[in-house]
C-alpha cells in the first residue's frame, strides 16, 4: 500500500476495520509483531485511531507503545502529530514511554515538538503534565534506592519535578541496577524542558515563548541552572546557527530572557570552565551571553526598533550593563576582568571581522565598532553626571582598539565555529605581548587619565564627547606626529623597545561629525600623550 509493505494486521488497521483487527489479533498474536518497511507497528499506524489503539491495548500490545520507527519516533508522537487527543489520553494512560534508551531525540524528533508548536494546547499541557508526573516519579525511586551521598549530592527530593538532573538521576539508578519503566527514560542530552525555547522548534512555533516557559513552570519544571559540570544556566543558552539571528526573533527573546531573571536567574551567575588541570572552575557571567546575543542581533541589516521593542531592550540592556561581575581575564582593554558591557564590545567587532572577511567593504571603516556604544549611549539616556563605569570601559576599550593593542582576554575560536566558544589566553603569551605593548600601555593609562579629565570638565554627553574630543585627539595621537618627551623615551628604551619609522595609521570614520563646540579650548598637559612613530607585528586575534 502505497509503496510501503505491510502485513494483514497493519492492513486491517490503515483499513480502520474494528471487526477484522479483533480477528486478526485472536486468530494470530505474532501480527502484533508486524511492521512496514518505514519500521511502524500497528501502534504507530493506529495513532489516530482511537478504537484501533484501545483494540491493540487490549489484546497486550503495551510494548508496541514503546518502539520507534525507522526515523526515532513512537506512537505517541504520531498521535499529537494528528492531533488526535484521544489517542494521546489512552497511550499516556497506558503508560506509553516518551523517549527510546538507545536513540538521542533532537529538536525535530523529540516527542514534544510538536505538541508546543502545532497541536491543540490541550495536549500540550496533558503532555507536560504527564511528564511532570514522571519526573516525580523518577524523583521518589531515586530517593528510595540511591545512597545517601549521592542523593545529597544532586538534591533529590520526593515530590520534586527533575529537571536539570534528571539525565544524571537516570543514569545512576541504571548503573545501582534498579529496575525502571519505558515511560521513566531520560536522554542522555537531556538538559531542561526550558532548552526547547532555544531550539529550532520555536522558528515555526506562533506564540510567544514565555507562554511556553509559563506552562513549563506552572507544570512544576523550576531548574535553571546546573544540568551539567560547566553550571551553564538559561541565560547562557544562545544559539548560534549563522552570523546573525533572524530580527524577529530579537523581541521573543527578549521577553524570554526578562522572564528568566523574574524567576531569579542571575546575569552575575557564572559558567565553570575547565583547566589544564581537570578542574572547574567559575569564569563567564551569564550577562556576557545575553550581551552578545543583542549585539549580533542589532548588527545585522535592516534594523528598524519599535517603540515598544525599544522599551523591552532598554530594560534588558540597563539590566546587562549594570551588572559588573566580570570574568577572570586580564587585558588593558578592561579593568580588573571584562564586563558584560566590554563582552558586547567585542562582539561587535568580532562581527565586523566576519563581514570583512565576507568581503563586503562597507564594513572595513570603524564606524561598525563606534556606532555601536553611541546608539547604546543614546537609548539608556546615559548622561554626563561625571566620571562613571559607563565612559570610563567605552572609552578605554574604544582606545584600546584605536591603538591597535592587542587582546590578552578570552578569544573567540574561529576553528569551532559561530557558536560562541571562547578559549581563555595562554599566560606566557600574554606576559610577552604586554612587554612588547608596554610603551602602548604606558600611553594608554595617560590617555585615559586626560580623558577622565575632559569628560568631566567638559560635561558633555558621551556621544557628543566620542564624536568630538576623543576622536579629535586620536587622530592627532595615531598620526604619528607628535614628538615623545626626553623622559618618556628614555623609559621606554629601558624596556627594550626599538622604533622604526611607519605610515599613518587609522583615518577618521567617515561618519564622525564634530559637535558644535571647540575642543581647543580645553587645557590638558600632552607632554606624555604623544605617540612615537614605532612600527610592530601586532598579534591580534578575533574574538
Amino acid at each position: 500500500m502505497l509503496g510501503v509493505r505491510c502485513g494483514r494486521l497493519s492492513r486491517a488497521v490503515l483499513l480502520r476495520s474494528e471487526t477484522q483487527v479483533i480477528k486478526i489479533v485472536d486468530k494470530s498474536p505474532d501480527s502484533l509483531r508486524e511492521k512496514t518497511s518505514l519500521g511502524h507497528t500497528p501502534m504507530h499506524l493506529a495513532a489516530n485511531w482511537p478504537a484501533g489503539v484501545s483494540i491493540l491495548l487490549n489484546a497486550g500490545a503495551n510494548n508496541l507503545m514503546n518502539e520507534p520507527d525507522n526515523v526515532g519516533l513512537l506512537p505517541v508522537a504520531y498521535a499529537s502529530y494528528s492531533d488526535c487527543v484521544a489517542s494521546v489520553q489512552l497511550l499516556v494512560g497506558a503508560d506509553c514511554a516518551f523517549y527510546h534508551e538507545d536513540l538521542l531525540p533532537d529538536c525535530y524528533s523529540d516527542v514534544f515538538r510538536h505538541p508546543i508548536t502545532w497541536s491543540s494546547e490541550e495536549i500540550a499541557k496533558f503532555m507536560l503534565q504527564a511528564l511532570a508526573d514522571r519526573r516525580r516519579r523518577l524523583a521518589g525511586i531515586a530517593s528510595q534506592e540511591l545512597p545517601y551521598t549521592v542523593k545529597k549530592r544532586i538534591d533529590i527530593l520526593p515530590a520534586k519535578v527533575i529537571d536539570a538532573g534528571a539525565a544524571l538521576v537516570y543514569k545512576l539508578l541504571k548503573q545501582n541496577h534498579v529496575r525502571l519503566p519505558p515511560s521513566l527514560v531520560v536522554p542522555s542530552t537531556w538538559q531542561t524542558i526550558y532548552h526547547l525555547l532555544h531550539s529550532s522548534v520555536f522558528e515555526e512555533n506562533p506564540e510567544s515563548l514565555t507562554y511556553w516557559a509559563d506552562l513549563f513552570y506552572n507544570a512544576g519544571f523550576h531548574d535553571f541552572t546546573g544540568y551539567d559540570e560547566s553550571r551553564r544556566n538559561l541565560l547562557m543558552e544562545n544559539r548560534y546557527m549563522s552570523v546573525f539571528w533572524h530580527f524577529r526573533d530579537l523581541p521573543r527573546y527578549m521577553d524570554l530572557y526578562l522572564w528568566y531573571l523574574r524567576k531569579g536567574i542571575r546575569l552575575g551567575h557564572k559558567i565553570f570552565r575547565k583547566t589544564d588541570e581537570g578542574d572547574w572552575i567559575p569564569h563567564t557571567p551569564g550577562a556576557f551571553y545575553v550581551g552578545s546575543f543583542i549585539v549580533t542581533i542589532l548588527s545585522g541589516p535592516w534594523i528598524d526598533l519599535s517603540s515598544i521593542m525599544k522599551m523591552q531592550l532598554r530594560s534588558l540592556l540597563t539590566k546587562v550593563v549594570d551588572e559588573r561581575t566580570s570574568d577572570s581575564c586580564k587585558c588593558a582593554c578592561s579593568i580588573q576582568g571584562c564586563h558584560a558591557l566590554t563582552s558586547m564590545l567585542k562582539e561587535r567587532r568580532r562581527i565586523q571581522r566576519v563581514l570583512i572577511r565576507l568581503a563586503d567593504e562597507e564594513y572595513e571603516h570603524d564606524q561598525f565598532l563606534y556606532q555601536f556604544p553611541i546608539f547604546l549611549a543614546s537609548l539608556l539616556n546615559i548622561t554626563n553626571d561625571g566620571w562613571s563605569f559607563f565612559p570610563a570601559e567605552i572609552l578605554r576599550f574604544l582606545t584600546f582598539e584605536r591603538l591597535e593593542m592587542t587582546h590578552t582576554c578570552c578569544f573567540y575560536h574561529k576553528e569551532k565555529g559561530c557558536n560562541g566558544y571562547f578559549d581563555v589566553f595562554d599566560d606566557n603569551d600574554r606576559v610577552e605581548i604586554q612587554e612588547e605593548e608596554s610603551a602602548d600601555l604606558i600611553q594608554l593609562e595617560a590617555l585615559m587619565s586626560e580623558f577622565r579629565h575632559v569628560y568631566t570638565k567638559l560635561g558633555a554627553p558621551l556621544p557628543e564627547f566620542l564624536q568630538g574630543y576623543w576622536t579629535t585627539r586620536m587622530d592627532k595621537v595615531m598620526s604619528g606626529k607628535e614628538a615623545i618627551n626626553e623622559e618618556e623615551a628614555s623609559r621606554i628604551r629601558e624596556l627594550g623597545v626599538t622604533w622604526e619609522p611607519r605610515e599613518q595609521r587609522c583615518a577618521t570614520p567617515d561618519f564622525i561629525t564634530r559637535p558644535s563646540y571647540d575642543a581647543r579650548y580645553v587645557t590638558v598637559d600632552e607632554n606624555v600623550i604623544s605617540r612615537p612613530p614605532v612600527e610592530r607585528q601586532k598579534r591580534r586575534h578575533s574574538f
